[in-house]
């Protein structure tokens, strides 16, 4: 069945093909062998047979006139289409730094929930010094987690060790140079040690 289709879309081509021909070939047997030698073919005369009323059309038009309106048309509608552009990529600019300052803030959330995540199975031990040992041992086992220093820092504040304090903030504020927590303790330390005798 579906080799019928092609067959009858072929016949009705080679008709309409046929039938084209047939109505050319009635001009063309009117035409005298003396008109189509006595035309010079040239391109001006090829677009005139072919396309009368496009030609025609173009005659009448003054184009030395309307060529400045059409520049002047021209330069306003690229203008507008800059601004457009313009305006579209000030859209997307924005539109990436919401992203980027969004992604910023979700990784800083999801630093802080690894962080807490470490330190809730520390702040269990209720002894600061049992805290400090789970902390040293923690630290043995990942000496490069800025978190653990801090952590130990505030143990050793809590036990009044404020050397010791102050070298874990330290070592906290080294893995960690943009640290705000560790660099507060640590002014803090420097207040407290101004004031301690010496």
């Amino acid at each position: 069945m579906y080799i019928f289709i092609p067959l009858i879309i072929f016949l009705i081509a080679v008709g309409y093909a046929v039938f084209a021909v047939r109505r050319k070939l009635e001009f063309l047997k009117k035409i005298t062998p003396e008109a189509i030698q006595d035309r010079p073919a040239s391109w001006q005369t090829f677009w005139s047979e072919m396309f009368p009323g496009v030609v025609s059309f173009s005659q009448r038009v003054e184009w030395q006139e309307n060529k400045v309106h059409f520049l002047a048309e021209s330069e306003k509608l690229l203008r507008r289409m800059r601004l457009l552009f313009l305006r579209l990529d000030a859209s997307i600019h924005a539109l990436i730094n919401r992203l980027r300052h969004k992604t910023k803030r979700e990784e800083a959330i999801l630093e802080q929930q690894a962080d807490d995540a470490v330190v809730m199975p520390i702040a269990i031990a209720l002894d600061p010094k049992e805290e400090e040992q789970l902390l040293i041992m923690e630290i043995a086992k990942n000496p490069k987690d800025a978190l653990l220093y801090r952590k130990l820092g505030d143990v050793y504040i809590k036990i009044n060790n404020y050397e010791d304090a102050k070298q874990s903030f330290s070592k906290a504020l080294e893995l960690n140079p943009k640290d705000a927590y560790a660099s507060r303790k640590l002014s803090w330390l420097a207040g407290i040690a101004s004031k301690l005798p010496v």
